[in-house]
C-alpha cells in the first residue's frame, strides 16, 4: 500500500451499556444549513474533563513497514481559541488469544491541536503513529483492534473552552 492509502475499517462506534463515571463521550447531531435534512453526526467531549470513545476497526493493507495515522475531523462548539489534547490508542483482539473480559491498559500517543479559526469549521489533526510506539500495540495486517480516541480534559495543554465535537475517524498509513 501507498502512504496515505486508508487501511483501518471502522467496523462500530462502541457504546458502554452505561456511562455512570462519565468517561465515555455522547453522541448528537449538527443541524446542517443547507437543507433540514442535512445532520452531522459528532461524540461530544467536554472541557475539563477526560473523555473517549472507542471504535472497533479492521486493519486491511498495511503493510506494517512504517506506521499508522489517525486523522481526527472535529469542530468546537464555540470557540475560536486555545488547544484540544488529543490522544489515540490501538489495542489489538487477536483472534483465540486474549479474554476480552479482563482489564486492559491503553498507552496513548499524545499532541495538543488548535482550535478551528471559525465555529462550526471542521479541522484535521493528525496523530502519527511509528510502527514501535507503544501506542500501536504491535498491530499487523489483518487484526482486529480497539482503537481508543480521548481528550484529555485534565492536561494543561488542553486549553479550549466548550466541547470538541469529533465527527470522524479515518486510518491511514504513514
Amino acid at each position: 500500500m501507498a502512504t496515505t492509502d486508508v487501511v483501518g475499517v471502522i467496523l462500530q462506534k462502541m457504546r458502554p451499556r452505561s456511562d455512570e463515571a462519565g468517561y465515555t463521550a455522547y453522541s448528537g447531531i449538527v443541524q446542517g444549513g443547507s437543507t433540514p435534512n442535512e445532520l452531522v453526526g459528532y461524540d461530544r467531549f467536554d472541557e475539563g474533563v477526560d473523555k473517549y470513545v472507542d471504535f472497533l476497526v479492521k486493519i486491511n493493507g498495511y503493510g506494517a513497514t512504517t506506521g499508522l495515522t489517525i486523522q481526527l475531523l472535529w469542530s468546537a462548539e464555540s470557540a475560536t481559541t486555545g488547544n484540544v489534547y488529543w490522544a489515540t490508542s490501538f489495542r489489538r483482539l487477536p483472534l483465540d488469544a486474549e479474554d476480552i473480559n479482563a482489564s486492559h491498559t491503553y498507552t496513548f500517543e499524545e499532541a495538543a491541536d488548535a482550535a478551528p479559526s471559525v465555529v462550526g469549521e471542521v479541522v484535521q489533526h493528525a496523530e502519527v503513529m511509528a510502527k514501535a510506539d507503544d501506542g500501536m500495540d504491535s498491530v499487523v495486517e489483518d487484526d482486529i483492534c480497539i482503537l481508543r480516541v480521548r481528550r484529555t480534559g485534565t492536561n494543561a495543554l488542553d486549553t479550549m473552552a466548550g466541547a470538541a465535537f469529533l465527527h470522524a475517524v479515518i486510518v491511514t498509513e504513514t
